[in-house]
């Protein structure tokens, strides 16, 4: 992005990978895709730290073999 972040990195792990790279590259907004409490847990904690947050859940829950509607992630970006 024109910030210098990549927009379409990904990053597997929980909310402790989270704050490390929030530390790391200081984004602007942050937009994730993961399951309900994974996503719940982050949104909420950057959310209090005022930073802009957005996400799509993932449709089956779980860390293997999980499923993401793309059609729903790219309405959402």
């Amino acid at each position: 992005g024109e910030d210098g972040i990549d927009p379409m990195r990904s990053y597997r792990g929980r909310a402790v990978d989270v704050k490390r790279i929030i530390k790391e590259q200081k984004p602007k907004y942050v937009f994730g895709v993961a399951c309900y409490r994974d996503l719940f847990e982050v949104m909420n904690a950057l959310s209090k730290k005022g930073l802009p947050v957005g996400g799509v859940l993932l449709k089956k829950d779980g860390c293997v073999e999980t499923i993401v509607d793309f059609e729903e992630l790219k309405i959402a970006l």
